[in-house]
């Protein structure tokens, strides 16, 4: 996990005064400290202090002037929505950070096809951007339609730990089907005599 950003925040400096206190283990008995200090932990936390952060806090026993943002996980950033400088308020997103380590891939299919794809059914996923074949789980069949293209969705899952797939890619499916055996004729092969 990397540091993303620094901001500053009015109501962060009570809240750290407050964990400190807390967590200060010469004034009150210590179990008294561990939930004072926890309910202090929380509260940072939830304006949106990292874990590593409060722990240097407490081992420090100084308050930063700015509070760190930290990727929640590792991954790739898909958008960023702050710049250096800006201001902004409560709930903005920052950053989108995605963990492609597991990917989902929708492929499009014809709506007469829908009845022979069922869940657990295994696919090759393949890409003219990599030289590799990967192999994907039919995870469901998405109930809606597209009327135009007179085609459904149907999402499959992938382990995609070397990254080789990214997001808004296009990537070709194969999806083996099971057909029951029939015999099958060319439409020019048929004669129409009229009657028969």
């Amino acid at each position: 996990v990397e540091r993303l950003a620094v901001f500053y925040s009015p109501e962060f400096l009570p809240y750290a005064n407050s964990y400190l206190v807390a967590s200060d283990r010469l004034s009150v008995p210590a179990q008294e400290t561990s939930a004072g200090a926890n309910f202090a932990a929380v509260r940072l936390r939830n304006i949106g202090v990292a874990e590593a952060q409060i722990r240097q806090m407490g081992s420090s026993r100084q308050v930063p002037e700015n509070i760190d943002v930290v990727a929640p996980i590792n991954g790739v950033i898909l958008s960023r929505s702050v710049a250096k400088g800006q201001r902004f308020s409560k709930g903005l997103e920052l950053y989108r950070v995605a963990d492609l380590s597991s990917v989902w891939i929708i492929a499009q299919v014809p709506e007469e096809l829908a009845g022979d794809f069922r869940p657990g059914a295994t696919a090759l996923v393949s890409s003219t951007e990599t030289s590799r074949t990967l192999r994907a789980r039919v995870a469901n069949v998405l109930p809606q339609g597209d009327p135009r293209s007179r085609s459904i969705q149907v999402r499959l899952e992938a382990s995609n730990v070397d990254l080789r797939l990214r997001p808004n890619m296009s990537v070709v499916v194969e999806l083996p089907i099971q057909k029951k055996a029939v015999v099958s004729v060319p439409q020019d092969a048929v004669l129409d005599l009229g009657l028969q």
